[in-house]
């Protein structure tokens, strides 16, 4: 096999004949590194968008996400309710990482397949020029960190890709009523992955809401068929049925808070602990 890099940063593998192998030449990762070169220019952030964009559109994983997301509406308590608000948390720095671009190409596509009445993003990381180009795409750009604390009244789709395990927990704090937890769609990494891979005890301890949700979650896995694998690895759409859990359950509320070693970007803290 031979390995080539696209212009992105992306390693493509090929087939051949079998040979000896030798030592691979260093790579570079899929995301650009900060600082290794002068800002990009708004208009060149917007065109390189507009690339990863017409890469996903048509393309078979975005097709396999819209019969997901049409599909979870039959588990929806409220089957008739369509989403109005798409709200993004933890998005990176996509004027230099290629995931990060294709993410936001995603979520384009996403709020354009629900006619979304509103799409908002958050990430501490967000530049002066990634904020004016968000904008410029119509997305409302938080001025402050809600640590996913965010609580909805109407039908809302959270788009949280590659997110620490303490943000959908507090999003599930912030809605942990049989209404409001009913009302929102989470669109990120797999729970039944970090279910598997955490010991009950140790998400008890620190995110004991994404522990008791367990009995009330519907996760539809998406086929990862996107030419690049490390885009979208392990993404499933979760929706809930808060009738499915008891009623003690909804008795313990009380607000998760994290330390600097929790994955997590906590508000008033201008860096990733």
């Amino acid at each position: 096999m031979s390995t080539t890099t696209t212009n992105d940063g992306f390693s493509v593998v090929k087939k051949g004949k079998r040979r000896k192998p030798e030592r691979a030449p260093f790579q570079a990762p899929a995301a650009e590194t900060p600082g290794a070169e002068d800002e990009p220019d708004e208009a060149n952030v917007l065109r390189r968008i507009a690339e990863a964009e017409a890469d996903l559109v048509g393309s078979a994983y975005v097709q396999n996400l819209q019969d997901v997301l049409f599909k979870s509406a039959a588990f929806c308590r409220d089957k008739d309710s369509p989403v109005i608000h798409v709200v993004c948390y933890g998005l990176g720095s996509f004027s230099r990482c290629v995931n990060a671009r294709y993410q936001l190409a995603l979520l384009i596509c996403i709020r354009r397949y629900l006619s979304a009445s509103s799409a908002v993003v958050y990430d501490p990381v967000f530049t002066a020029l990634e904020r004016r180009v968000l904008a410029s795409l119509k997305f409302d750009v938080l001025e402050h960190n809600e640590e996913g604390k965010r609580c909805v009244k109407e039908r809302t789709l959270f788009f949280m890709p590659h997110c620490g395990t303490p943000l959908y927990n507090s999003l599930l704090w912030a809605n942990w009523t049989k209404t409001s937890l009913n009302n929102i769609l989470i669109l990120g990494n797999s729970f039944d992955t970090i279910w598997t891979n955490k010991l009950d005890r140790v998400l008890d301890e620190k995110c004991s809401f994404l522990l008791s949700v367990k009995p009330a979650v519907r996760e539809f896995a998406i086929v990862n068929n996107f030419r690049y694998a490390d885009v979208f690895n392990d993404m499933s759409l979760h929706a809930f049925d808060g009738a499915l859990l008891r009623d003690d359950v909804w008795l313990s509320k009380q607000e998760p808070f994290y330390g600097k070693d929790d994955e997590i970007v906590l508000a008033l803290r201008n860096c990733r602990v």
